[in-house]
């Protein structure tokens, strides 16, 4: 039974670690940040390889009640995306004590709550207002390294009415349940843990149960002797 024990810790222990990378990797941080010229935040970002930055502004309020934050209703045209109602101009600079600045915007509103409004940010910037490419160039993204990585968020325009409002940033994870980037998708069955610690409980449940057996045999048998 020792040898049984010793195989199931090792694959616990194993399967602890494979866990723990995919939590690191689906790990979605985000911050608070005023929507005005000249405000700046900074955030430390945990990857297990080196990964583009992505980020999404997240409003609160009802989306129908809020136009400034634009309308995902685009119309395709050659390789553009034009929208009627691209929402308020919100563009911010990103970087890293090694990277140059790299300028993002706000996207026309690209999800929703029941209490929040989500807007994508891109770095290939709109052609014109209200017209992006399509499909972007993401290899304008800030890379983030392998490792801890401080980086700087600075607002530096904003049309009105959203000057002055505070917006939550939140930071796309290169791992998530629908999308991973590839080199973290070998981690995507770590959305899978809780079935994962079910079967390791069974299994450690049937070494006892079968050792336990063995040891009332045994008890039996000296007994009897």
């Amino acid at each position: 039974m020792k040898k049984a024990w010793l195989i199931w810790l090792f694959a616990t222990v194993i399967l602890m670690a494979y866990a723990m990378a995919g939590f690191v990797a689906s790990y979605s941080n985000s911050v608070e940040i005023r929507l005005e010229p000249g405000f700046s935040v900074e955030m430390t970002l945990l990857r297990l390889a080196d990964d583009r930055l992505r980020m999404q502004l997240e409003f609160k309020g009802d989306h129908r009640s809020r136009p400034e934050l634009g309308d995902w209703a685009p119309k395709t045209d050659g390789g553009r995306l034009t929208f009627q109602q691209p929402g308020s101009l919100v563009r911010m600079t990103a970087s890293t004590s090694n990277s140059k600045s790299v300028l993002y915007e706000a996207m026309p509103r690209s999800g929703r709550s029941l209490h929040a409004v989500y807007r994508n940010m891109t770095s290939d910037l709109s052609i014109e207002p209200g017209v992006w490419r399509w499909p972007p160039d993401s290899s304008r993204d800030l890379v983030v390294h392998r490792g801890f990585n401080t980086v700087k968020i600075q607002t530096v325009s904003v049309d009105a009415p959203l000057v002055g409002e505070m917006a939550r940033l939140n930071v796309i994870p290169p791992l998530t349940f629908k999308v991973c980037m590839p080199s973290v998708c070998w981690l995507w069955w770590w959305n899978l843990w809780p079935l994962i610690m079910f079967a390791q409980a069974i299994w450690a449940a049937g070494i006892a149960i079968v050792a336990r057996t063995k040891l009332r045999r045994s008890e039996r048998r000296e007994a009897r002797s």
